[in-house]
């Protein structure tokens, strides 16, 4: 049976149909870091509250890069 593009774009390797996948630990942490930023908007504790963020969307970026 020959796959067509819908088949290519919304089923897995194991040809499961698939929409949606549960987000990744850093883009819970950016969530959270940046919800909590918005609790806390001046400060220390803002600054690496934002430093924890940045860094975890870049661990992210990297994450969806090189493993897909």
């Amino acid at each position: 049976m020959k796959k067509t593009s819908l088949d290519k774009i919304f089923r897995d390797d194991k040809g499961d149909f698939v929409i949606a996948q549960p987000p990744n630990l850093p883009i819970i942490i950016w969530f959270t870091a940046s919800i909590l930023k918005l609790v806390f908007p001046q400060g220390d504790l803002y600054t690496g509250l934002d430093f924890v963020a940045v860094a975890s969307l870049t661990i992210w970026s990297f994450l969806e890069i090189f493993q897909g």
